[in-house]
């Protein structure tokens, strides 16, 4: 299984904008293990190489699972755009979850563009 391109480029902004190197390095080595569509947004459940770091809990918002949150996204196919968040499960990355703001959200996009989180 692979990340879709939409997926690929979110994980890797969310590595950019890492609170530190551990974040990072898990957004970098992530790989995708199922990924389920909801019609309005996706969740795609994330695998971590064993040997990597955990997350120390300072580095993850609102507590030991998340969101972490990922950039903003539009698309043409988006009517409104979406959002991205990524939950952690003991100091590793576990799902991807991208939820469109309007009423669907296309399994494939094009001309995308990345933006921080509206906050």
């Amino acid at each position: 299984m692979e990340f879709t391109p939409v997926e690929r480029a979110v994980l890797e902004w969310c590595a950019n904008h890492a609170a530190c190197a551990e974040l990072a390095a898990q957004f970098r080595a992530a790989t995708p293990t199922k990924r389920k569509y909801t019609g309005v947004g996706s969740y795609t459940d994330l695998s971590i190489p064993t040997g990597l770091p955990l997350v120390p809990l300072h580095a993850i918002p609102r507590g030991s699972h998340g969101p972490i949150y990922g950039p903003d996204i539009a698309a043409v196919e988006l009517e409104s755009g979406a959002c991205s968040q990524v939950y952690c499960e003991g100091g590793a990355l576990s799902f991807l979850e991208i939820a469109a703001y309007s009423n669907s959200f296309p399994e494939h996009l094009s001309g995308v563009v990345l933006t921080p989180p509206a906050e």
